[in-house]
């Protein structure tokens, strides 16, 4: 069982990267203890051009869908690939495994209940 401590968050930088300051944390030696860990936020704190972020997601990724919102085709997701760049999807079609970009500008909505993530795929992504 995980230790779960409160903090009172101080201030939230919310730019390039998700900055959050917290009470009684000073000094970034005392802040490099928390970088990379998982935090608990209440959804009505979260604003909604985060809610499409894949990066909050921490169901088995092989439990999702990538729904083309074009066609409204449903594709498995077999892995999910972290790079740097962002996170890819890999799907089987015809017998090939394909990347997906799961990057936010192309995800209309993520439905947690049904394990679903609506995108729009890039023309010509299915065809290679």
């Amino acid at each position: 069982m995980r230790a779960q401590v409160p903090f009172r968050i101080d201030e939230v930088e919310d730019n390039a990267h998700f900055v959050i300051r917290l009470e009684d944390v000073h000094h970034k030696s005392g802040s490099d203890h928390f970088s990379g860990k998982e935090i608990w936020i209440p959804m009505e704190n979260v604003k909604s051009r985060h809610l499409k972020s894949t990066r909050h997601l921490r169901d088995a990724w092989d439990q999702y869908q990538i729904e083309d919102v074009e066609t409204l085709t449903r594709y498995s997701i077999l892995k999910v690939t972290e790079l740097p760049q962002q996170t890819m999807a890999s799907i089987m079609l015809d017998q090939k495994e394909l990347l997906i970009p799961l990057s936010e500008p192309l995800i209309e909505s993520i439905d947690k209940v049904e394990k679903i993530i609506r995108m729009h795929i890039p023309e010509g992504l299915l065809d290679l």
